[in-house]
């Protein structure tokens, strides 16, 4: 299976990100491509420091 080529840019929400997706957007247009734009982020976790443990009297 072959795929169409694409730019792929990651962002993050800061500046720098920001940046990087307006220098890809530029790119993709410029040639014609495809633009593919990823953002990750980490879900916040419960951890055991947050955890008492303990029964309230």
């Amino acid at each position: 299976m072959t795929r169409d080529p694409v730019i792929l840019v990651g962002v993050d929400g800061s500046a720098a990100g920001m940046h990087a997706l307006d220098w890809a957007a530029q790119e993709a247009q410029a040639r014609s491509l495809g633009l593919l734009i990823a953002c990750a982020y980490a879900l916040p976790s419960f951890s055991a420091a947050t955890l008492d443990g303990g029964f309230a009297a």
